[in-house]
């Protein structure tokens, strides 16, 4: 009976120590996920200003 006890408490524990480490990992996850969002935001947006000014350019040229 003790030896069935203590198996479901080592089972009990190694379930919540399962879902902690789960959480854990998610969480990370979670985080890097939105800083290379935020990365990809500023390309993008470095990207956008680059075309702006080649396109000013191009209307600037043509307008003569």
């Amino acid at each position: 009976m003790q030896a069935t006890i203590n198996s479901n408490r080592r089972l009990a524990l190694s379930i919540q120590h399962s879902i902690f480490i789960k959480a854990t990992v998610y969480k990370h996850l979670i985080k890097v996920v939105i800083l290379l969002m935020l990365c990809l935001q500023d390309v993008i947006k470095a990207r956008m200003e680059i075309c702006s000014r080649v396109l000013q350019g191009l209307a600037f040229n043509t307008v003569v």
